[in-house]
């Protein structure tokens, strides 16, 4: 009598139907992993802004904010996108925020995030990713001004500012910012700001000759008051990602 293995199944895999001989006739997957991103979306994942790269590191405020060491963050229940608290960043001159986290593969990285703020002029949020490896710093700046209505590119090497487009955002709701950047070719890839796409492919990000740094990620939020009075802005939903596609 002949014996027939059936195949392993599984999430992702085939299944196998009963024809002939037994167990042979593969009949599609039981889950693709389209089906489970699908899925997560569909049940309240926060990642649906812009669902490419694969996440390493995220972060929604909800339990504490110690992985934002050296910061002026406070945990927030004013506003959340998700959950029921933020993180709140408060300056009437300058605040910071950065969070270190492990060294990623090199390639094309991405940061995304969601910020409310109340008053609409007075202030300007500096942000950007900035990857530290032996002998170097490669990174730069995304602008977001309140003050001047702009967004705008910063490169540390040369202390230019580039215009990318004239802003007219909406206060006390969150706006979903994401940058994605080329730590192979130092070289900015695209820019998405609620429902607008930016291809940023032809400014360089910042290379600076460092010596003796720790290999690390570095994420970094400076706000400014530019009136010197206060004001104040609300994260969260904070995503990193590596193996970014390249622009379409």
């Amino acid at each position: 009598m002949a014996v027939y293995t059936v195949k392993t199944r599984g999430i992702g895999l085939p299944d196998y139907a009963q024809a002939k001989p037994v167990g042979s006739v593969p009949v599609g997957v039981v889950h693709t992993s389209t089906d489970v991103a699908e899925l997560a979306a569909r049940q309240g994942s926060p990642v649906t802004f812009d669902r490419l790269g694969n996440i390493f590191w995220y972060e929604d405020f909800e339990a504490t904010i110690s992985s934002w060491a050296l910061s002026d963050l406070t945990q927030s229940n004013e506003y959340a996108r998700h959950g029921g608290l933020s993180a709140k960043l408060s300056s009437d001159f300058i605040s910071l925020a950065i969070t270190e986290q492990p060294y990623p593969v090199l390639g094309k990285l991405g940061v995304e995030f969601s910020f409310l703020f109340e008053s609409a002029d007075g202030w300007e949020l500096n942000w950007g990713p900035f990857l530290y490896s032996v002998g170097y710093g490669c990174g730069g700046e995304i602008v977001i001004s309140g003050t001047n209505n702009l967004l705008q590119i910063y490169n540390y090497a040369d202390g230019v500012y580039s215009n990318i487009d004239q802003l007219n955002l909406a206060p006390g709701i969150f706006h979903t910012i994401k940058v994605v950047a080329d730590y192979e070719t130092h070289i900015w890839e695209r820019l998405l700001l609620d429902s607008k796409v930016y291809d940023i492919s032809k400014y360089q990000l910042s290379y600076i000759v460092w010596a003796g740094v720790t290999p690390v990620f570095d994420l970094l939020f400076f706000l400014w008051s530019t009136d010197w009075l206060m004001h104040d802005l609300w994260f969260d939903d904070v995503i990193l990602t590596y193996n970014e596609p390249a622009n379409m």
